[in-house]
């Protein structure tokens, strides 16, 4: 066997944006950039809202741990999870 290395191979898409920032605030949750998209995710990989060309979405009634994934112009996308209280 010969292992080689492929500095492009990732099992993470296209999640580069560093200088994003997600977080909750007022009972939203807001992205620090406009995203084409924002998707809103229980842990259990269940799409709960989504918004298109914003900043923000309101976030779920419900108090728990969420997954936001904003994907920019471009097809970037960044992912973090959030605390919804």
């Amino acid at each position: 066997y010969e292992l080689g290395y492929d500095p492009l191979a990732t099992s993470v898409k296209n999640n580069v944006d560093l200088d994003a920032k997600i977080y909750v605030e007022n009972h939203k949750i807001i992205h620090s950039e406009i995203a084409s998209k924002l998707l809103v995710y229980n842990l259990m990989g269940q799409l709960i809202t989504s918004a298109v060309n914003t900043r923000e979405v309101n976030a779920p009634s419900e108090s728990g741990v969420y997954i936001v994934k904003a994907i920019d112009v471009d097809g970037a996308e960044y992912t973090q999870k959030v605390l919804v209280k």
